[in-house]
């Protein structure tokens, strides 16, 4: 049960960093210049999802752990 609880919080929280970085780079893509070259947001979701993603796994990690 505790291997249940850790790969599944860390999945849960890998899901849920990955939809919350996509949601601040979106929110973070409001207040840039937009570019000609197609280039628009595209630092905002190299920064924003990664860092989401890995901020919702290590969260997740530890909610399985401690659980």
């Amino acid at each position: 049960m505790r291997a249940f609880n850790i790969i599944g919080g860390g999945l849960l929280g890998l899901v849920i960093g990955l939809l919350v970085g996509f949601g601040a780079a979106l929110f973070a893509m409001r207040f840039s210049q937009p570019k000609n070259d197609g280039s628009f947001g595209m630092l905002e979701m190299l920064v924003c999802l990664p860092t989401g993603t890995l901020i919702g796994l290590a969260s997740g990690l530890y909610w399985g752990f401690m659980r």
